[in-house]
């Protein structure tokens, strides 16, 4: 990348060197100048992988989740009983605390 000389310069002051500055260097600072107010904003929280693997938001802010009892030992169920195992379960009221907060971007 090309930088021109006063921004070059003021790359030098920053940093404190005597020699020219590295272009990775002077992205860096140049990150770090731009964004002045990463020290305020408060960190993110971390999404529970296998929380987001297994539910999923309804329109009217529920959880949703597959119901189990269905991955083998198929040939004793009925048909009917593994057929309204296909259906998505609504997860209960109480978990819902529970998964606000494994899964705040959802």
């Amino acid at each position: 990348q090309i930088f021109n000389a006063a921004m070059t310069k003021k790359m030098q002051r920053i940093c404190g060197a005597s020699e020219p500055v590295s272009s990775f260097r002077m992205n860096t600072v140049l990150i770090f100048e731009e964004d002045n107010d990463w020290r305020g904003t408060m960190p993110k929280m971390k999404t529970n992988r296998g929380a987001a693997k297994r539910f999923r938001r309804t329109g009217s802010g529920k959880f949703k989740r597959a119901q189990s009892f269905r991955r083998h030992i198929l040939t004793k169920k009925s048909t009917k009983r593994k057929r309204h195992l296909r259906d998505d379960a609504v997860v209960h009221d109480n978990d819902t605390r529970m998964l606000n907060r494994m899964l705040p971007y959802v």
